[in-house]
């Protein structure tokens, strides 16, 4: 399941070379590509940042692993699992 997980990520990736060398304005598509990207990840970003906030309050640890049970086996579980992930995608990156 990772594994397919990862593969379907970086699948888009060869695309944007694609789409870059049939543009007819090359130079013009990597600055209209970041900047939707960049202002997509802010509208994100925010939205759910004020949407958890609003849901939950300032109750809320940084990170979403403090806020569950420290020692139940779903806890544990949801850690180990983010371990394995962040090991498997330094990995992929190297």
């Amino acid at each position: 399941m990772f594994c397919a997980t990862m593969m379907n990520i970086f699948e888009g990736n060869q695309m944007i070379l694609n789409l870059y060398a049939e543009t007819d304005d090359p130079k013009s598509f990597m600055t209209i590509i970041l900047s939707i990207f960049i202002v997509m990840g802010l509208i994100l970003g925010f939205g759910l940042g004020l949407l958890g906030y609003l849901a939950f309050g300032a109750t809320c640890e940084s990170t979403i692993l403090f806020n569950m049970p420290h020692h139940s086996g779903i806890g544990i579980a949801a850690k180990l699992c983010y371990l394995v992930t962040i090991m498997g995608s330094y990995v992929l990156a190297i």
